[in-house]
């Protein structure tokens, strides 16, 4: 028997072939190729740029221990509590007009040295040969008596380190001297101070404007009082006041600063003033609720020489 099924058989297609380009593709152009770098020791250095300024932040606020060892007042404690800022101190410039006190203590002083200079010159205005012949001036030297305690004798051209020289090594290197005094012709017979370089020079005047060449001097261990007067409100609040405290001298000096009194304070215990200059001292006064006037000291000692100077503070509360 045969096998009625026929075979359907349906032609396929073959595939196309492959067709190759007939030449590669075009690779993209070469990079150009940069030289080598120069040696260092030919290539010049380029100075690193400039970083701009960097900006510190503000500091914090100090805590109230730290206000308290700097000595902040219980006052100004409050004040920073309360976000109050500190007021600044108004500066009072001391008193030009001398206190009776001081007046009649120059007087004293001048007509003591004005008899001394009398008696010296009832025995003649002819100066000592040997002051002639040397060209050289003396400096009687008295020591709040009418006794002379030294004398110094020196030539045109001493300056003021040249008499404190001898001041010390015929009174002793120990001795305290603020100063001189003189009897000045030109203040209608009042004193004078010598305690640096420019004072000496009118001093050194008036000794060569003397016929006999001499010139009485007077050591002057104590500086004079400086007085200020204040006027302050009174009330609930506080007050700050700012004095200035000139260093006469040609070379700085450092106080230590002291205060005498409850009712008012100085901040600063230290106070460097630089040559000839002044420093400046911030007074404190508590609030005072009632009208009263009250006379305040205020100490500054040398370190070196331990000289006491003294500002006297009259505060009247109204």
């Amino acid at each position: 028997e045969c096998d009625k099924r026929q075979l359907h058989f349906e032609a396929i297609q073959p595939p196309s072939p492959l067709v190759m380009p007939s030449s590669p593709a075009k690779l993209p152009p070469a990079l150009p190729v940069k030289p080598p770098p120069a040696p260092l020791d030919d290539a010049p250095i380029k100075a690193p740029a400039q970083l701009p300024p960097m900006k510190l932040a503000a500091a914090p606020p100090k805590k109230e221990e730290e206000k308290k060892e700097e000595g902040a007042t219980e006052k100004e404690e409050e004040a920073v509590a309360k976000g109050e800022e500190e007021v600044e101190a108004e500066v009072v410039k001391a008193e030009e007009t001398p206190t009776e006190e001081a007046v009649a203590e120059d007087t004293a002083e001048a007509d003591r040295l004005l008899k001394i200079k009398e008696a010296a010159e009832a025995k003649g205005d002819t100066p000592a040969a040997d002051l002639v012949a040397d060209n050289l001036f003396l400096f009687v030297v008295f020591d709040g008596g009418d006794k002379a305690v030294a004398e110094i004798r020196l030539g045109p051209g001493a300056q003021w380190t040249d008499m404190k020289t001898e001041l010390a090594g015929k009174l002793g290197d120990d001795s305290k001297i603020y100063g001189l005094r003189f009897v000045d012709p030109a203040h209608e017979g009042r004193t004078s101070l010598v305690r640096n370089e420019e004072e000496w020079k009118h001093c050194w005047a008036v000794a060569e404007a003397e016929k006999d060449r001499e010139l009485e001097v007077d050591v002057v261990k104590m500086p004079p009082v400086k007085p200020y007067k204040l006027a302050l409100k009174k009330g609930e609040k506080g007050e700050k006041k700012k004095i200035y405290y000139p260093n006469v001298y040609d070379q700085p000096v450092t106080f230590k600063v002291l205060v005498d009194g409850a009712t008012m304070s100085i901040k600063e215990k230290v106070l460097t003033v630089p040559q000839n200059d002044k420093g400046a001292i911030v007074l404190r006064f508590v609030a005072i609720d009632a009208a009263k006037q009250e006379t305040i000291l205020v100490k500054l000692q040398e370190e070196e020489s331990g000289i006491e100077h003294t500002v006297k503070v009259n505060a009247s509360w109204s």
